[in-house]
């Protein structure tokens, strides 16, 4: 049987089976390039963080927070901007996992 008659043939599950299938594959990547997304986002505050508490001396004799006229005020709401900022994105990070596994996870067909 050719290709043509096999498709007019499919019955209407295998059709809308092969679309699932898919539209599934789409959604999975999708959900795995923000999972992706996220995790790069975190490991950018966590740098940031690190550089806003590194606040050791660049010198025997200079502290690194005086030498470019340190703001305490800018510095604490920074720090405390970016902590933040890390929570939500732990958040985000933990959603986007829990829904992979929710959506994407299941292999058995009972669990679907």
């Amino acid at each position: 049987m050719n290709k043509f008659i096999k498709n007019l043939t499919l019955a209407n599950k295998d059709i809308i089976e092969k679309r699932a299938l898919a539209l599934s594959e789409d959604a999975k990547a999708e959900q795995g390039v923000l999972i992706v997304e996220f995790e790069t986002e975190l490991r950018v505050l966590k740098r940031k963080l690190m550089d806003l508490e590194d606040l050791s001396p660049e010198s025997k004799v200079t502290l690194k927070a005086t030498k470019d006229a340190f703001d305490a005020k800018l510095w604490v709401r920074d720090l405390h901007a970016t902590k933040i900022e890390i929570r939500l994105v732990e958040e985000e990070l933990e959603t986007a996992k829990e829904t992979y596994e929710e959506y994407f996870g299941a292999t058995d067909e009972k669990e679907l």
